[in-house]
């Protein structure tokens, strides 16, 4: 079994059983049977395919895709191994985070090298509750829950028509002001449209 996996194995007893289980990325082993075990139901995804094949061959039930499809489907616990690009660690918390139903948990787990000791800053961008749950000697764990809502409101509106040959493209561009937890932000969102006149 992989590092990360027995970090994970080591862990399972701080997870209530129950619920439904989403595994991102599991490594090519059999931890995923331990994991199955905790809770009513346990589907795992798969960025790499020859993870995928593996772990199709041990009977898990497994995607392979880009990214998890974010449809109606929440989960209770979301399980992630951490990529070792932070662009991709960034992509896939936006993600994990809406896949997660309300009062769900996050646990990332990695490798040292891969940046997991300073993963937590991103975690913490999403979530309001972040802890260490395990550190051993070349990975690590966390868990993160109470995810933070962003809530916005459009401060001004600047409509700009662009004339050109044959017709014109309306431009809305916003200014907005967001919260999410105690921080707050600002942002330019613009709308397109083209017409033929």
């Amino acid at each position: 079994m992989f590092a990360v996996s027995q970090i994970i194995a080591k862990n399972l007893a701080q997870h209530k059983n129950g619920g439904s289980a989403l595994w991102i990325n599991p490594e090519r082993d059999d931890c995923w049977l331990s994991v199955r075990v905790r809770c009513n139901s346990l589907k795992l995804f798969c960025q790499d395919y020859a993870a995928f094949t593996f772990l199709q061959q041990t009977g898990a039930e497994v995607d392979f895709s880009a990214f998890p499809a974010t449809g109606e489907e929440k989960y209770d616990w979301v399980i992630m191994n951490l990529p070792r690009q932070k662009a991709l660690l960034a992509m896939l918390l936006d993600c994990a985070a809406s896949l997660l139903a309300e009062g769900g948990v996050l646990w990332l787990a990695g490798e040292n090298r891969a940046g997991i000791k300073s993963a937590d800053k991103l975690l913490k961008l999403h979530f309001g509750r972040v802890r260490k749950l395990d550190n051993a000697r070349h990975c690590g764990l966390l868990e993160a829950g109470e995810q933070l809502h962003i809530d916005g409101r459009v401060l001004c509106v600047c409509p700009t028509k662009i004339a050109m040959p044959g017709g014109a493209t309306f431009v809305n561009e916003g200014l907005a002001e967001f919260q999410w937890g105690e921080r707050t932000g600002y942002g330019i969102a613009e709308h397109w449209h083209a017409v033929k006149l």
